[in-house]
């Protein structure tokens, strides 16, 4: 198996900072979905899909207030949301 250059530092990084998680939601191109990871997702279902990615449960409390802002932004059209997790402050969004 080969890491590239920019798995090697995201890894680099992540063993300095104590693990973590990072990404930007984004509106997908139809505009019906948003794209975490590059990954094409149900606004509803963001939750479970961010903990696919990042290994790490996001609490019913969280899920809710991260829906809710992605839903207000689904509806305003544009949708640009930074997402993060880690050991030292939990979800932050």
């Amino acid at each position: 198996m080969r890491i590239t250059k920019r798995q090697l530092k995201r890894i680099i990084k992540e063993g300095l900072q104590g693990g973590g998680y990072s990404s930007v939601i984004v509106m997908s191109p139809t505009g019906d979905s948003v794209l975490v990871d590059g990954q094409e997702v149900d606004p509803l279902s963001i939750a479970y899909e961010l903990e696919v990615a990042s290994g790490q449960s996001v609490p019913p409390e969280i899920s809710r207030d991260l829906e809710n802002k992605l839903m207000m932004q689904m509806r305003s059209g544009y949708v640009e949301m930074p997402v993060s997790w880690s050991s030292n402050t939990g979800w932050e969004f």
